[in-house]
């Protein structure tokens, strides 16, 4: 049974959406220090620790076994293939055009549940929010202030990652009940942990460059959240419902512009995120208003990529 959500609950749910936000702006200080699937895999080793070590303390099973290890292990996989996409797209990009390009994973989502899960309908009020969130990244795309090659060949890695992210959202949704919070979170990043440590021997030139304490403090952030920030949310998630934590949403992307801004002196005042960011903001908005069954495959993993959401 949905439980209704107490205050204390809603300001949890706050702070975490604005956690999430902010890990793309640790991203971008941590990567100056380490390779970018390097990073990403220390990131969930040590975050699949911080899920091991509470699962034991609070008595949860991560055991799996036959179908139900396998597909864990399969979703784990592609997982891995989003986080490490996002990484590398992340060390091109700016955190304020990572974050924007982010957060149209619900919108993509939406269509791909249209098509591919029963009783998912999109109606016409998600077809304009989807439109809004479309148009607000276009605007990143055609902007010419800040971009340089770099930045844009970081976009398009950015949006291939959502693209993969998006349909493992939807595969998701028809597992989620299979498997409790700590699975759910355990399992991807122990997988991602061995598989982008071990393309880092591979592809990052050096895996670790000269550390600052700012990169080890947000390597310990991205890491904290991934270990007690997924694992919350999808606790949330199942005890208050979709429709309860889609008002939080729209912080994410407003986090990560703002923090962006702020800690990193990115181009707050550019055209395409003075203009990005509303649209995609009340795209989120629009797609979430009046609640329902159908935002339930949107929600279930926000908190992943930025994860990614859950990203990020």
């Amino acid at each position: 049974m949905i439980a209704a959500m107490p205050l204390r609950a809603a300001l949890a749910m706050a702070l975490l959406s604005v956690a999430f936000g902010a890990n793309v702006v640790a991203i971008r200080i941590a990567v100056v220090s380490f390779g970018p699937l390097t990073l990403a895999g220390l990131r969930f080793l040590v975050g699949g620790l911080i899920v091991a070590a509470w699962a034991r303390a609070a008595g949860e099973p991560l055991a799996l076994s036959g179908a139900r290890l396998r597909r864990a292990l399969v979703f784990s996989v592609v997982f891995a293939v989003q986080l490490g996409l996002f990484y590398l797209g992340m060390q091109r990009t700016l955190a304020s055009r990572g974050s924007l390009i982010g957060n149209v994973q619900p919108f993509v989502v939406l269509l791909l549940a249209h098509f591919l899960l029963p009783g998912e309908r999109i109606t016409v009020r998600r077809v304009v929010g989807v439109l809004l969130g479309f148009a607000g990244v276009l605007t990143l795309f055609l902007d010419q202030e800040t971009t340089t090659a770099a930045v844009r060949s970081g976009d398009f890695i950015v949006l291939a990652a959502v693209i993969v992210w998006a349909g493992t959202t939807v595969w998701l949704k028809r597992i989620i009940d299979d498997y409790s919070s700590f699975q759910l979170s355990f399992y991807p990043m122990a997988v991602t942990a061995v598989l982008l440590l071990s393309a880092g021997v591979v592809w990052d030139q050096p895996m670790v460059g000269d550390v600052t304490g700012a990169a080890l403090g947000a390597l310990g952030y991205q890491a904290g959240i991934a270990g007690v920030g997924f694992v919350a949310w999808n606790a949330v998630f199942r005890r208050y419902g979709a429709v309860a934590i889609n008002s939080f949403l729209f912080l994410q992307p407003i986090a990560g512009v703002g923090l962006g801004a702020a800690l990193l002196g990115e181009p707050f005042a550019s055209h395409g995120v003075l203009v990005g960011l509303p649209l995609v903001v009340l795209g989120i908005a629009i797609v979430n208003l009046g609640g329902g069954a159908a935002n339930r495959v949107a929600t279930t993993s926000s908190g992943w990529g930025g994860g990614i959401r859950t990203p990020d």
